[in-house]
């Protein structure tokens, strides 16, 4: 670690120096241990972080016990290497790693590169370090770091990291700092849960600290440690129960923890033998997976529909490209596209000469769930081409919330867009009344999801819709159902 950071401020050095330090832990055959997570049992509560939630967020320990770390400025790796290996003394090999993997893979941790992690770069409230301070602060022992050591770390441990943050900043929004970052090439899908917390107890709260989560639960902490073949038959029959009730998953291309690249994104649209092709996202659950759809005519407003329930938060962004190399432009004022160039020691904006009739105008669409923001959608699409990806990155809940205001119910899935079109279809062939076209629509659908989901949405769409034959329209707010 002292021969990278003595390299600095030199990046390209301590990259030399990073590949010398790979190739030397390679020959020695120096690598991590194996996995030997402990259990709430095994581990000391930390006082100060168990306060800190018990003022903010009592609910996570109900699943969690926050364990105590040294607070040396390696935390974060302190935190990780107890939660994976039982113990702390493995954060310096890890941070050596990081700052390995930081220094070799740079596209990743850049922001200037096409290739930075996709959401980072969509969550415009990260505040993160450039990428020759990230590197620099990393390889010095006992210094700063940030989501982007996250994200390194991550991808050194080849697993998710949880990370939580104490306080709730914004009830209807996640603060960035909670999120489950996915390192590169990781498959799995059971994070590493970590705290932001606090060394002491104060308030308000200092949050200048990582500690371990601990799930309460010994079933799920020793389950990366028991081979399936070492369970007895009542074992096996219990899990082949388990696997059989469970809901159905989507299949689709699989995501490493992170979204497509721009280049990645065009060569799927702009591709016609790409398979497969679905004409809407599949049904089931959706982790760490992307599926290209046939785009829907028309302005229905649920041409992106999905069952995953209610999304939150949802913004957009709008790029311009280069065809072929794919750099960004930038369109000015004046309609014309230009580069961003240093003109006079300033960053300005050039206009192209001659200028482009085939820019490739990318349109990209990020949510989170609302019931759990660390579960992220991203709709991305390429004007004038008939497709779009639908991208999943995160671990899909399985806490269910009623939708509005509703006390009691199961979580709200927007209706099926092929639900909508055959009630408004009923209702203009048949000329019934909304209790009858509701029944027989119900007694002929094949699944619930097919079906409407009560009379109040057939009695919307017949009022919506332009039917050419008189209706009568209630004439006080609560709906007259059955005519």
């Amino acid at each position: 670690m002292a021969r990278i950071a003595s390299q600095a401020p030199d990046v390209r050095a301590m990259r030399g120096q990073a590949e010398s330090e790979s190739k030397l832990l390679t020959l020695y055959h120096i690598c991590l241990p194996p996995l030997n997570r402990p259990c709430n049992s095994d581990v000391t509560v930390d006082e100060p972080s168990v306060h800190l939630l018990q003022q903010h967020n009592r609910w996570v320990l109900q699943r969690f016990d926050p364990a105590t770390v040294g607070a040396d400025g390696n935390c974060l790796f302190r935190a990780v290497s107890l939660a994976l290996y039982g113990y702390e003394k493995h954060h310096v090999h890890l941070r050596l790693l990081t700052a390995i993997e930081a220094l070799l893979y740079p596209a990743l941790y850049d922001d200037s590169s096409m290739d930075y992690y996709g959401p980072y770069r969509a969550d415009d409230r990260l505040m993160l370090s450039t990428y020759g301070v990230f590197v620099q602060e990393l390889a010095r022992d006992s210094s700063y770091y940030d989501m982007l050591t996250v994200l390194g770390l991550s991808s050194v441990i080849q697993k998710p990291i949880q990370t939580r943050w104490p306080l709730i900043v914004n009830t209807t929004e996640s603060c960035p700092m909670m999120q489950l970052v996915a390192g590169r090439s990781v498959a799995t899908m059971h994070p590493v849960h970590v705290l932001w917390s606090t060394t002491v107890k104060s308030d308000p709260p200092k949050v200048n600290h990582f500690v371990p989560l601990i799930d309460v639960k010994y079933d799920e902490c020793v389950a990366d440690l028991c081979p399936s073949e070492e369970l007895n038959d009542d074992d096996d029959d219990a899990n082949v129960e388990n696997i059989n009730n469970q809901t159905p998953r989507a299949a689709g291309h699989q995501l490493n923890g992170h979204f497509f690249s721009n280049v990645d994104c065009v060569e799927c649209l702009c591709s016609d033998s790409y398979q497969p092709l679905y004409d809407s996202v599949p049904t089931g659950i959706k982790e760490n997976v992307m599926f290209k759809i046939k785009m829907l005519t028309g302005t229905d407003t649920s041409k992106y529909w999905d069952d995953c329930g209610a999304w939150v938060g949802s913004h957009g962004k709008k790029t311009y490209h280069l065809p072929g190399e794919l750099s960004e432009l930038r369109l000015g004022a004046d309609g014309l596209y230009g580069r961003r160039q240093r003109v006079e020691g300033k960053t300005a904006v050039v206009a192209m000469d001659p200028q482009l009739d085939n820019v490739i105008i990318m349109h990209r669409l990020y949510s989170k769930l609302g019931r759990h923001n660390a579960y992220q959608q991203r709709i991305t699409y390429i004007e004038g081409y008939a497709f779009f990806i639908a991208e999943y990155i995160g671990e899909f809940p399985e806490s269910v919330e009623p939708h509005g205001n509703a006390k009691t119910g199961s979580e709200y899935v927007r209706s099926h867009p092929q639900v909508i079109t055959d009630i408004k279809t009923a209702l203009k062939s048949n000329k019934q009344p909304v209790k009858k076209t509701y029944t027989d629509l119900k007694c002929s659908a094949d699944s619930d999801g097919s079906r409407p989901r009560d009379r109040k949405q057939v009695k919307f769409s017949l009022i919506n819709c332009d039917l050419g034959w008189p209706i009568r329209r209630p004439t006080s707010l609560k709906l007259e159902i059955d005519e």
